[in-house]
């Protein structure tokens, strides 16, 4: 479903949390920043003294501390995004069902499991990577893509990424298939696929490779990601997602092993 078809909900969702775009249970999405300005300008954002100084991304009075190490550690690993993101909220009351975020921002639901959590903040940092950190410039001519009202422009690195499997931001490539995404809701629009297999790649680096040595299209996204977001990668996960032949749903909901060194034992 595309944004517009979300903006008449908007107001709705305003008047109990301040999110950037409702979805399904299981579905993240992506918001502009112009957007993002309104919804979070109701936050205050005081910083906390702690022994170890959190980014200011993460600052927030409404973070559990039993999730500020969680998102710290994770965030320090996430190339492109720990150099834009600006803002985290987490919401405990049930206003929103998984996450939401945009080229600067993320909303999360605190509720969920932390691993769950871990998986859905490094996909909303998917989209801050994406569409925060690989930008075109305004001068540009229009790729063609369109985010709503958004012009993606033809110099943004990400265009080449998209183009793998889309002509548009509706439109599958002519002969693309279920296999050439790394899972069902990364056929969802080209940002969700960017965003799963950033995801894919970040905690299922190995099934990831494995896919792509059998399939072109993921080998080329693979490729695209190693040149321009994972250049200087250190894996901190490992995936325990068993394959059984069928394409998964969603990347965030995959089992994984969690091994930054400074995680808690």
């Amino acid at each position: 479903m595309r944004k517009a078809a979300y903006l008449p909900l908007i107001g709705l969702l305003l008047a109990i949390a301040p999110v950037a775009r409702p979805v399904p249970a299981s579905v993240v999405r992506s918001v502009s920043d112009a957007r993002q300005s309104e919804l979070f300008a109701l936050h205050a954002a005081p910083t906390r003294k702690s022994a170890r100084p959190l980014p200011a991304a993460l600052a927030h009075r409404d973070i559990p501390a039993s999730l500020r190490g969680v998102l710290a550690e994770t965030l320090e690993a996430l190339p492109g995004c720990r150099k834009t993101l600006r803002n985290v909220f987490i919401r405990s009351d049930g206003s929103i069902p998984r996450a939401f975020g945009g080229d600067k921002s993320i909303l999360l639901n605190g509720n969920l499991p932390v691993d769950e959590v871990r998986a859905l903040f490094i996909h909303e940092c998917g989209h801050v990577t994406d569409l925060g950190w690989l930008r075109g410039s305004a001068a540009a001519a229009p790729s063609g893509f369109r985010d709503g009202s958004i012009v993606i422009r033809a110099d943004d690195p990400s265009v080449d990424f998209y183009r793998i499997s889309w002509t548009d931001e509706r439109t599958h490539r002519q002969g693309v298939s279920d296999e050439d995404f790394v899972s069902e809701y990364s056929s969802w629009d080209p940002w969700e696929d960017f965003a799963e297999s950033y995801t894919y790649y970040f905690l299922h680096e190995e099934d990831f490779r494995r896919r792509a040595q059998e399939n072109d299209a993921l080998r080329r996204k693979l490729d695209w990601l190693e040149t321009h977001v994972f250049t200087d990668f250190t894996p901190v996960a490992t995936g325990l997602y068993v394959a059984d032949g069928r394409v998964p749903w969603d990347v965030t909901l995959l089992p994984y092993k969690w091994e930054h060194p400074n995680a808690n034992p």
